[in-house]
Order: C-alpha cells, then structure tokens, then sequence
C-alpha cells in the first residue's frame, strides 16, 4: 500500500544531507519521497513548481531547523501544505531548542532523528519508524485526497461545470469525505468543489425529474388531444347529418355549429401536433432520428388526410414541421449494410475514404465510405488465418495483420491487391520468445511494434525485419503503443506500464497504477501517450517515465456513460483535431480537441464492436454486434483549402450577405472570395497601417489606409477616394468597425472615439452623422440606415468613463449588459439591459427586431421599442456566440460560437433546424450564399461551404416526401410493438404513418401457417 504514497520532503539548503538521508530511508520502506532540488532563482518562479509538487504528495515531512524554521521558502510550503489540506509531520535532526518553528507547526508533535538520552526512541532508525507508522495512518483516505485536490484546483481556474463530479462519482466523494480521519478534514478548495458538485448533482435531477413529470403529463394532455379530436370531429358528423336533414332553413344555425365544430376540431389537433412535436424533439435529442420522424409524421401531416386540415392549415402545423426537419437533418447515417458474418477486425485504409473488415470465415471485404457501399470484388478473398488486428500501411495496399489464433503466426503483411500474405515479419525464436499478442503501429506507419511475452520487439514495417529487442519485467502485455520513427514505445498489461526508447536501449517501469486496468493505448502528438482505463477514465503517460497522469480523468467521465463503461477502444484523427473513443457497452463518444466539445454522430446507438474514422470521408465507420456495417457523416460541407493554400489561415474579416468572403493576407493586403469559394481576388492596396476592411456586394472595399479610408473600385485595383480621419469626427484618427448597407452604397464608419457616421460610394460627403456613442463591443447599423443598435457592458466589453452614471448603476445591479438603440439624426439612446455580457448583435432585415447573442451561449431575440427580450434561449452550449447572418427570406437565421458550431433557426423556433459542425473550435464568420441553398463558413482552416438540408426549405408535402423516402431507404416502415409500450399515446395512431399518407406502399405480409 505504501507504494503509492507520496511524500514531500520540504527542508532548508543547509539540511540536504540529512534530506538525502530521509529520502533514501522513506523509499527503502516503499514510500515515493520527493524532494525539489532546484536552486532558487529570482527569475523562476518558485512557488509554481513547488505548489504543484505539494499538490501532487499525499502528505509533507518538514525538516524542522533553525534554518529551515526562518526559511521564507520552507515557511511558504508549510502554508501551502495547510491550505492543500495535506498532512504535515516535522522531524528533526538535532536539538530545537531556542527554535520557533512556523505557525502552523506550533502545536504539531516533531518526531526526533538524533540521540537524545532525555527522549525515549530517540535516534535515526526509531526516526524512520515513527515517521513511517505516522504516514501509514488512513493513507488510503489521503492518497484519494490528493486526486480531489488536482481535480478541485483544475475546476477552480474558471469553475465550468463539465468539471464537476457527478452520479457514482459524486457519491463516493462524499462518502469519502463523511469518513474523514479524526483531526483530518478536507481543504476549503475540496470541500467547495464537492459542495458545489453536490449542487450541480441536485439540480440536473430536479430538472430529470420536472421533464419526466413533463413528460408524464404531455403523455395525458396527448390523450386527452387525441379523445377531444375525435369527440369533436363526431359532433362535427353528427351536426352536419342533422343540419343537411333539417332542410334550408337550418343552413345558417349548421353554419355557426360547423364553424364552433371546426374551431374546436382544430384545436385540439393543434395540441394534439404540439405534443407529438415536442416527443418528436426529444428523440431527436435522443438520437433516435428516425423514430422521431414517424412520430412528426404522426403528429400533424397524418391530420391533414382530412378536408378540414387542408382547408385551414395548408402548411400544417409548424411545431411538427420544425421536429420532422430537424430530425432528417439530424439523421447522420449514410448506409446500413447487414454482412453475413461476424466481424473480427477492421483497419480504415490510408487514403481516409475505404476501409476492410474481416470476417470469422476469413473473407476480407472492402468499403467505400463515402457512399456506404462495399466496393465490388470478383473474387472471393480469403486471409488464410483470422484476423484479430489489422494495421494500414502509407500506400493503400498492405496492411500489417495480427492473426487471432493463438501461436497461429507471426504478423505479416497482407496484400488487398494480389490478396495474399507478401511478407511475414521476422522474429529471432528463443526458447523463451512466444508469438506476438499484441500489435501497435507508428501513427505515420513506419514503425511496428509488438508485446512477445517478456520481450518487446521493434520491426521497420517495410522490411519487416526487427530493428530492436529488449526483454522486460512486463509479461503479456495487451496494448501497444508506438511514437514516430520509433522513438519510443509504450506497452501495459493489466494496471503496469513500461516504456522503451529502442535508441538508447532504456526501459522505464514497469509502473504499478492504481487508476484500473490500461485497455487502450493512442499516441498524441507531441504530448505522449493517451491511456484508456477499464473505469473509463483517461489518462496521459509520459514515456520518460512510463507514469500514467489522471489529468483527463473528468474528461473521461464526460465520455463515459455510466459506471462500468470502460474504454475498448480509441483513436485521433491524423490531424489531431479529432479524439474519438468506443466504450465496453459499444457506444461512439467523439470531442474535438480544441475545445472538448463532444461532436454527436450516432446518438444514443449501442452495441458497436469495431470502429475506425475515415479522415478523407469526414465519417466514421462501425461494425455492430448484428453484424451491420454503419458509415456515419461526422463532419459535413466541403472544405476549400484556397484561403489557407494562397493567404494563409486567420485571415478573414467578415462574410457579405451574399456570401461573398473578405479579409487580408498575411501582409495586409485586401482580398475577396467568389461565392463559391474557388478563387481568391486579391486588391493591391499596398501598405495599410491597421487593417480594417468591409467590402459591397458590388465592385467596392472600403479599407483603412495610412490618412484615413480608402475606398478601392476592384475592376481597377485602383483607389477611387480617400476619406480623412478628421473627417470622422473630433480626435478620430483609426477605425473600429465599417458595415455595409444592403444596398451596397452606403456603410457606416465607427471611429475609435466612439462617432458614427454614414458615408455613400457615389457621394463625397457625410450621408449622416456623426453620432456620440457610449463604449460598446459590438455595432449593427439598421437596414435603411436609419438606426444603429450597440452592446454596452462587462466581460470582454468593459466601461469608460464616456458611460454615464445611471447606465453604471444598472450594469452594477448584477445587469452586466445593455443594449443602445441610436438614432442617426442624434438625441438620447433608448437602453435595454440584458442579464449577460453581449458579445454578438445583427438587426433583422425587417428592421424591427434585434438578435444578440451572449458571452454563455443564449441568444436572445428584441422587438424594436420593447424594453423586455421577447426570446432567451440556448444557442451554442454554454460558448460565445459570435455572428449573426440572416436568409433573404427572412425567415432563416445562421449563428457561429466558441462551440465549433454553425447553428441554423428559424425565428420562431426555440431549437436550430439543422446544425454544422467543424473540428475547429471557432467558426468565426458564417453567412447564406446567393441563391441561398448553402452556408458558407469561415475557419482558422479555411473556408467551408454546407448544403442545406432539402427538408428546411421545402413545402409540406415534399418535407413527407423526404422523409418517407429516407424511412424506406432505411427500412423502416412504421413504430414497433416496443415503440408503442414505450409511448402510450400512441396506442390509436397507425404504425404506418407513411403508408397512410400515400407515401410509400405497404409491405406484403407472409402468409399465415397452416
């Protein structure tokens, strides 16, 4: 037990004799002694890397002298220890007397080191043993300490909640923390992470359970709107019987009953749509796509099969429609193609668009994975052993197999071309050497290394000729991992890890590591070597060390999904931005590395064996355990490289509203991107003293030159005139923002002291202006130019003194934004404060309504000459919202954010239609192209440009078309028996919502036995 236990040694420069004593004596008993020592230099800093020493020991052992008690080092490390929460021992080496040791140590019992006949046990050995009794006590208590305390101190640095223990975990924390030791107590920073778990803990199941109460009683509202539809659409026949029959005479009184039938009728099928659009969402947020598109199909569409539905809502209901486009959208797979057997293996090849599987009768099958289908062979291919592992070489044909029988062979390479085995790898067969049972490949596939019991073997993949060998203390190991060019290798068996750098002949560990068993290994980059646990907890080892870190552990419970959900397997994508893990219960977690962010792909879809990512593909594909081969679309658009191949990436300034791309390139010169972002146009303006750019739609930019703004005619690559900073106003001399109008002649000039002005391509002078504004982080000029709205506030914004005294009481109420509204012929602002920083702001092309977006994620929705948001809602997951573009149709609006996500609404939607997604974790510009059927977004990796969804833009009865049609392809016809146990209310809907419809024809039934 002692092992894992971590001590500090903190003692003064004059005591590292003794010191060094200490630590030879505390590791002969089994205990891992640190001791710093690093001189101390004015330039260093210090209390860093101690404080993280400190963070990292289970307990502290302070040196106690006269120096060492007048030490401010040693003095700052007991109060770092104290307020770490760790355990302090003093001992001593000599007589203390006169010695006024730290505070902190004032009441603690030192343990003697020296003989003294006056101190019973006194001397250097009965000194390490009282030492070692001390530290033995409760040290499982403190060894768990110690991991809350990193985890505390991590969350602490900004406190996101993703960070926050929670179910099995949370219940242990606090178990551990109600059985603390007597005089022992958890540090403030632990006791506040815990509480503030517990909190986060509490509140996700008051949520739970107000949406399983929600749930519960839209359940019953659903059967009550389905009984009041059907009660009523009855009294409608009836009265309409009874009013034919009475005759002309009662042709006005049916009239007034049909027209209080029908309003009822439409009613509750109104409801009745709300509800079944609101199950449809959930699923969605679910992952289950199709199932959320019958019951949208169900919930309205299925309605309008009657006259009164086609007379009144011709476009159905709005709610279900919004449900039955997000979740087509949402729907990311590309094909499920069943095979006819189990699967033993399967490798993504290097081009990043196929990939093989191999089957348990040996056939080697392989995929295209940008359409899902197998690509056809014409003759049956056959590996001559199963497959238990297969590697793909740089080149696209030779794979590097592992084969699954035990003691079958040694790996060897297998040709997809000639489809055989063209080299088998060399290994020298001592007696003690047994074959390979574990396999691991360089990430840029030149290196092969392999576990054969004690001995770790490093072939050079293209001869197949080992290159080095080394036996070590791990036997058996079950993962391997292999750095590029071989510098390194890293092998783990169970909960022991070694590391080898083959160069150097140096083998570190094996490491003991109490974390769980190490089931997957992954090289990562630079950083070393990313471990997966049987807990499902992550972790870095460090090769120099073969150590594993818990660093990532919250990480790993983000990607977990409950307790026992460890890691089968992991990968990254070849350009690292892209981390994706399977779980033991075969689920797909993939997050993107900037940001940790997960990247949904497959929803709630269980029961995955094998898994790889197709780079080229943008997709990943699974094998499942009923034996079906997936491709799912990860990331969609096409990516243009032009940006980053001609200019370089983080160029981009903004995006016109008809998709029209511009910025600078890496020295300052303007350019603008076609629509259909294949070609760069570059203006030569020569030398700009602070770039700043907005182009026209037209033939215009407008960029700050040396004097002021430069307005360039682009045919002529030519300045047409120049536009004086003293004519922006009083003490003007740079510019913070310039917009175009969209009539593409006027834009608006806001200059550094905070004046707006109007100015027009076809005329000289001031259109309008200038207007005093207060400090603001973001400007939107209205459509006609009329107006301009402002976000005013904390965070990234700030104050100056241009605020006035009243707008500073308000934002200091706990109002930490406002929103100013400014009129271009002058006069006082109408202001209205938001509860957030605002960090995004557009003006519909209405005019009459203000989008912002918030520094936490929400975006919010203001009717001109309202003082109150009329809308608050999640936008982009708790991430800066960035920009706002809106559609020609005015209904659609695009938002980008800090979550790496281009989110697409509609106005009077409270969820996004349709989402698309990059690895990068900022997609700064997005805006609708010309004909508006595609987003175009801009990355730090370039331009991408997404097709929308056909469902966003088509009319009802095409939106049913599509989506019957994917249901068809899919092969699905209607709910299921279990659906409907799971959803009583939809006990009287046909299972077939599309047959019903006309959509799609039913399926034959097999005929009844005889």
């Amino acid at each position: 037990m002692a092992k894992s236990m971590k001590v500090f040694v903190s003692y003064s420069r004059a005591d590292v004799s003794f010191a060094d004593q200490l630590v030879l004596a505390l590791e002969d008993k089994g205990f891992e002694a640190i001791l710093d020592r690093h001189d101390i230099s004015g330039a260093e800093n210090w209390r860093e890397r101690l404080g993280k020493l400190i963070l990292s020991a289970d307990a502290v052992a302070f040196v106690l002298t006269a120096k060492s008690a007048a030490s401010e080092i040693c003095s700052w490390e007991v109060d770092a220890a104290v307020r770490l929460g760790k355990r302090i021992i003093p001992v001593t080496p000599g007589s203390i007397d006169g010695v006024t040791p730290p505070t902190a140590l004032s009441e603690l019992n030192w343990i003697p080191f020296y003989p003294d006949p006056a101190i019973p046990g006194a001397g250097f050995y009965y000194g390490v043993k009282r030492l070692v009794g001390a530290l033995s006590i409760d040290l499982d208590w403190l060894r768990v300490q110690t991991r809350y305390s990193e985890r505390a101190l991590e969350w602490a640095k900004e406190k996101p909640e993703d960070l926050l223990l929670r179910g099995e975990a949370l219940k242990e924390a606090e178990a551990w923390q109600a059985r603390s030791p007597a005089g022992s107590h958890p540090p403030d920073l632990v006791r506040e992470y815990l509480a503030a778990s517990g909190d986060a803990e509490q509140h996700r199941q008051v949520a739970a359970k107000a949406q399983l109460q929600e749930r519960e009683q839209a359940l019953k509202t659903a059967e009550a709107a389905v009984a009041d539809s059907r009660a009523a659409q009855h009294k409608l026949k009836r009265f309409t019987q009874w009013a034919l029959g009475g005759g002309v005479a009662l042709l006005l009184l049916a009239a007034i009953g049909n027209f209080f039938a029908v309003t009822t009728t439409l009613d509750a099928n109104d409801r009745r749509a709300a509800l079944f659009a609101t199950a449809a969402n959930r699923l969605s947020q679910q992952g289950e796509y199709q199932k959320a598109m019958l019951v949208a199909l169900s919930g309205d569409p299925s309605a309008r099969g009657g006259m009164i539905e086609r007379l009144f809502r011709p476009d159905g209901n709005k709610a279900t429609r919004a449900a039955l486009t997000r979740a087509f959208a949402g729907d990311r797979l590309i094909r499920a193609t069943p095979i006819p057997r189990e699967a033993t293996a399967m490798v993504a090849l290097a081009d990043g668009k196929h990939f093989v599987t191999f089957l348990t009768d040996g056939a080697v099958l392989t995929w295209d994975a940008t359409t899902g289908e197998r690509v056809p062979d014409a003759q049956s291919v056959k590996t001559p052993f199963l497959v238990d592992k297969a590697y793909a070489l740089p080149g696209g044909d030779l794979l590097a197999v592992l084969w699954k029988e035990a003691g079958a062979e040694l790996p060897a390479l297998w040709s997809l071309r000639q489809k055989k085995i063209v080299l088998k790898f060399e290994l020298d067969r001592q007696p003690e050497i047994e074959t390979p049972r574990a396999l691991g490949i360089s990430p840029d596939g030149k290196f092969l290394a392999a576990g054969a019991g004690s001995f770790l073997v490093l072939w050079d993949v293209t001869k197949a000729k080992p290159i080095h060998m080394k036996q070590t203390e791990l036997s058996g190991p079950s993962v391997i991992a292999v750095a590029n060019d071989g510098e390194f290798v890293v092998a783990a068996a169970y909960d022991r890890t070694v590391s080898w750098m083959p160069e150097d002949d140096l083998v570190n560990g094996p490491v003991e590591d109490n974390k769980g068993y190490i089931t997957a290994l992954s090289v990562m980059g630079d950083e070393g070597v990313f471990a997966g646990l049987d807990t499902g907890q992550l972790g870095i080892i460090n090769p120099s060390t073969a150590r594993i870190s818990d660093s990532q552990a919250v990480l790993a419970q983000d990607l977990s999904d409950s307790e026992g959900n460890g890691v089968a397997s992991m990968g990254f994508s070849p350009d690292q931005l892209l981390f994706y893990m399977l779980t033991t219960r075969g689920r797909l977690k993939a997050v993107r590395t900037e940001n940790s962010l997960d990247l949904d792909v497959v929803g709630a879809h269980n029961g995955i064996k094998h898994l790889v990512w197709l780079q080229s593909a943008r997709a990943f594909a699974t094998v499942s355990e009923d034996s079906i081969v997936r491709v799912w679309r990860a990331i969609s658009g096409e990516r243009s490289d032009v940006l980053r191949d001609q200019l370089g990436a983080n160029t981009v300034e903004g995006i016109t509203p008809s998709g029209i791309v511009y910025g600078f390139a890496r020295d300052g010169v303007p350019f603008r991107v076609t629509p259909n972002i294949d070609a760069v146009e570059v203006i030569d303006t020569g030398s700009l003293s602070d770039p700043m750019a907005a182009t026209s739609d037209g033939s215009s930019i407008v960029a700050t030159g040396v004097g002021g703004l430069e307005v360039w005619r682009i045919a002529a690559k030519a300045v047409e005139r120049t536009i004086p900073f003293s004519a922006l106003g009083e003490g003007a001399d740079s510019v913070r923002q310039v917009e175009f109008l969209p009539d593409n002649k006027r834009f608006l000039v806001v200059s550094n002291n905070y004046l707006a002005t109007m100015w027009s391509l076809d005329s000289e002078a001031k259109v309008a202006g200038p207007v005093k504004l207060e400090y603001f982080g973001r400007a939107a000029v209205s459509p006609d130019g009329s107006w301009i709205a402002t976000s005013l506030g904390g965070g990234d914004n700030g104050f100056d003194n241009g605020v006035s005294v009243d707008v500073l009481e308000q934002l200091q109420l706990g109002k930490r934004s406002a929103l100013g509204i400014w009129s271009m012929t002058g006069g006082e602002p109408q202001r209205v404060y938001v509860n957030g920083d605002v960090t995004a702001l557009s003006i519909h092309p209405d005019g009459q309504r203000i989008v912002f977006g918030l520094k936490d994620g929400a975006i919010g929705l203001l009717q001109k000459g309202e003082t109150t948001p009329r809308r608050l809602f999640t936008g982009h997951k708790g991430r800066q919202v960035v920009r706002f573009a809106f559609h020609t149709n005015g209904n659609l609006m695009v938002s980008t954010g800090y979550d790496g996500a281009v989110r697409l609404w509609r106005l009077d939607e409270r969820e996004p239609v349709e989402t698309f997604e990059t690895l990068s974790e900022r997609t700064k510009f997005a805006a609708f192209d010309a004909d508006g059927t595609h987003v175009i977004g801009a990355d730090k990796q370039g331009l991408v440009r997404w097709a929308i969804s056909p469902m966003v833009l088509a009319g009802v009865d095409d939106q049913m078309k599509l989506a019957c049609g994917l249901l068809e392809q899919r092969g699905i016809e209607g709910f299921s028996r279990q659906d409907k146990l799971e959803m009583s209310f939809l006990d009287d809907i046909d299972d077939a919502p599309c047959v019903k419809l006309g959509y799609t024809k039913a399926k034959p039934q097999a005929p009844a036995p005889l």
